[in-house]
């Protein structure tokens, strides 16, 4: 039972994930300023600033329809992430390209390509485990 409670709730992260992503197929592409690092306290709620191992990068853009400067923060990939699979920086003050929900400028995420989409593959290879796990012994 509990190899197929995880799955489903390693499916429902990978759906989540995913759905976000896919929401970018048609988003602006635009260049981006990484104004700074914050850790998260809490996951569940991720305004909550404070010291631990999960990161958000800050980073700002100019919305080239209304003319004025968006921040979002970003968590799909850590600082230390990115500098240790060399696919790209989030330094401080690092110019980085940003693609934006036109309509919902706040909608946003750092493109890294492909990068993106290594939690959602993470998540969905555990749910396929998970459940065969389940299948096999019955639970």
């Amino acid at each position: 039972m509990v190899a197929l409670v995880g799955s489903l709730g390693f499916l429902w992260v990978t759906l989540t994930k995913a759905t976000f992503l896919l929401s970018f197929e048609h988003g602006q592409k635009t260049d981006g300023l990484v104004l700074g690092h914050y850790g998260r306290q809490d996951i569940s709620n991720f305004r909550n600033r404070g010291n631990t191992s999960f990161t958000e990068t800050r980073v700002s853009f100019l919305d080239s329809q209304s003319n004025k400067e968006v921040t979002f923060y970003y968590d799909f990939l850590t600082p230390q992430l990115v500098d240790k699979l060399q696919i790209g920086s989030l330094e401080k003050g690092r110019t980085v390209t940003v693609i934006y929900d036109p309509t919902d400028p706040n909608k946003a995420i750092v493109d890294f390509g492909l990068w993106n989409w290594i939690q959602p593959i993470a998540t969905g290879l555990l749910a396929s485990g998970f459940l065969l796990i389940a299948i096999k012994f019955k639970l």
